[in-house]
């Protein structure tokens, strides 16, 4: 998001090498032990934060209803895939800063909230960059924006749990 960029421009956080689309979709797990593969998609590799990277699979990761939910009660944060999402990372990530680490829950709101407008607002331009599949419904992209803002208010309101396990991991000395 603009955040992100005026980090980077203002040297508060590093612009290192990312994948750009982290999302579910573009993970393969193998089949006999269900770990990751290998990440594919990379047409959207660039210089950007690690945690746009971060944000975009933490918040594809933990919304429990997919991203194509219709009914915006189901939208929820698993809390326990978030809190497993940031002991991996932290107790195996290198050359992370603090400054970093301080921005990890607000990257996934900024990363839900921002692909939530992006979302709505192809919708309005008549889906010309998320393009829809014959078979999509018409209003695909309507429902992938309210969807993306549900998510940004279920992240608000478990921001705190977010944080303490962020700062549990962190502290331990992992990273």
């Amino acid at each position: 998001g603009m955040a992100l960029l005026r980090l980077m421009d203002g040297g508060q956080i590093r612009r290192v090498a990312i994948h750009g689309d982290t999302k579910l979709d573009n993970f393969l797990f193998s089949l006999s032990t269900g770990r990751v593969k290998a990440l594919i998609d990379l047409d959207t590799i660039m210089p950007h934060t690690w945690l746009a990277d971060w944000g975009d699979m933490v918040r594809s990761l933990s919304n429990v209803a997919g991203e194509k939910e219709r009914k915006l009660e189901r939208v929820k944060v698993d809390l326990e895939i978030f809190e497993a999402i940031a002991r991996g990372f932290l107790k195996t990530a290198r050359r992370i800063t603090a400054a970093e680490v301080a921005l990890m829950v607000d990257a996934v709101k900024i990363i839900a909230l921002e692909l939530g407008i992006r979302f709505l607002t192809d919708y309005l331009r008549g889906d010309n960059y998320f393009k829809l599949a014959p078979t999509d419904p018409p209003d695909l992209n309507r429902t992938r924006g309210a969807v993306q803002l549900k998510l940004f208010t279920e992240l608000t309101e478990h921001e705190d749990e977010a944080r303490r396990f962020i700062e549990n991991y962190y502290s331990e000395g992992g990273a």
